[in-house]
C-alpha cells in the first residue's frame, strides 16, 4: 500500500468525499476539522460539500448507466 507522506488541504478534503452525502453530518465533521486545523469553517464546509457532491453525482450516473445497459437482468 502507498500512503501519503504529507497531505495538502485539497487532498484532505477530497479524502472525505465517500463518507456521507448528508449535509448535517458534513457540517459536524467540518466544524471539528476546522477547530483541529485552525481553518475557517465556511471554507472547510464548502470544500467538503463540493467533493462529496461531485462523488455522489458520478456515483449515481454510474448506477443509472448500469441500469440502462443491464436492463434485461
Amino acid at each position: 500500500m502507498n500512503f501519503h507522506e504529507s497531505m495538502d488541504f485539497e487532498l484532505r478534503m477530497k479524502n472525505f468525499n465517500r463518507l456521507t452525502p448528508k449535509n448535517e453530518m458534513l457540517a459536524v465533521m467540518s466544524d471539528a476539522y476546522a477547530k483541529l486545523y485552525h481553518k475557517n469553517y465556511d471554507v472547510v464546509f464548502a470544500k467538503m460539500c463540493f467533493y462529496t457532491n461531485d462523488f455522489q453525482t458520478k456515483f449515481h450516473k454510474k448506477i443509472a448507466r448500469k441500469k440502462k445497459l443491464l436492463f434485461w437482468r
